[in-house]
């Protein structure tokens, strides 16, 4: 019974320059795909962390104030358990503290006011009511005034969204470069054993029977690159957890587990999906013009 010829039996191609250049795209990949994980929940944090400001009338009790609060907290537009009171006291304390000044000392009246604040949730930032959403606020009896601070948080979600942006499109090219530097090492392979291909294909051997190898071969190192990408992710999300902590949130396992599946059939399929078009093309030729383009 005949068997395919083993690798030891065939001259060995540079095969290790697409297995570290498959090994590279696919920690890219890796990198990115954690990158926008963490960007999208960078960016809901941001986004949740936008604060809308209230300045309530000088004459609203404490009764006025609790009502107030009950219908923020009911809105579905605020964060649970993210309404906060700030008497114009405090807020004259924590001026003293941040700008050593105390006007108060001067027998000033304290101009300030007394204040709630509400986080406003991921999906009032992004939509296009916010402007009703502070309108509804600002109407009501016991607020003298509801205020946005949203330009820093539209900025640094713009630049997070063209960072992505760029890390996709540079892993498109990279992709693509992957991809003809496969190809262009599978012929020479081919192109290298023309000979002994040309004797199997005389003496009877299937097209099946003859590419089996190469197909072998490109499958287990696809699997081999994408184990060490997943490795390398693994190593790199720790490595910016332990310089990042204050902007890199806990990544679950579970993410890890399915970033690793999908990286190592990545490579298999990338691998083996290339070489059986270029082995199914190569054969197709004849041995003189094999070796006339190799």
């Amino acid at each position: 019974m005949r068997t395919p010829p083993t690798p030891a039996q065939l001259r060995r191609p540079p095969y290790v320059a697409t297995t570290l250049a498959t090994t590279l795209l696919l920690t890219l990949l890796g990198s990115f795909a954690l990158a926008a994980w963490q960007g999208r929940a960078l960016m809901t944090e941001l986004r949740e962390s936008l604060k809308l400001v209230i300045e309530l009338r000088p004459n609203a009790g404490p009764d006025a104030v609790a009502t107030l609060t009950d219908y923020l907290s009911s809105q579905e537009f605020v964060v649970p358990r993210s309404v906060e009171v700030i008497s114009k006291e405090d807020g004259a304390a924590f001026l003293q503290e941040e700008y050593g000044d105390d006007f108060l000392d001067f027998d000033l009246e304290n101009p300030l006011y007394d204040v709630v604040t509400v986080n406003l949730t991921e999906q009032a930032v992004t939509g296009n009511s916010l402007a009703s959403y502070q309108a509804a606020v600002q109407q009501r009896p016991e607020v003298l005034g509801a205020y946005l601070q949203e330009d820093v948080i539209s900025s640094l979600t713009d630049r997070l969204s063209q960072f992505l942006l760029f890390g996709g499109v540079t892993s498109v090219l990279l992709l693509l470069a992957v991809v003809a530097l496969m190809l262009n090492t599978t012929r020479l392979a081919l192109v290298a054993q023309s000979r002994t291909i040309k004797t199997m294909e005389l003496v009877g051997a299937s097209w099946g029977f003859i590419s089996k190898p190469f197909l072998k071969r490109s499958a287990w190192l696809g699997l081999l690159a994408g184990i060490v990408a997943t490795l390398l992710v693994i190593g790199l999300a720790a490595f910016a957890k332990t310089s990042l902590t204050d902007i890199w949130p806990e990544v679950p396992p579970a993410l890890f587990a399915l970033l690793g599946a999908v990286l190592i059939a990545v490579g298999v399929m990338l691998n083996f999906g290339s070489t059986f078009a270029v082995v199914r093309k190569t054969l197709r030729m004849r041995v003189d013009d094999l070796l006339t383009r190799g």
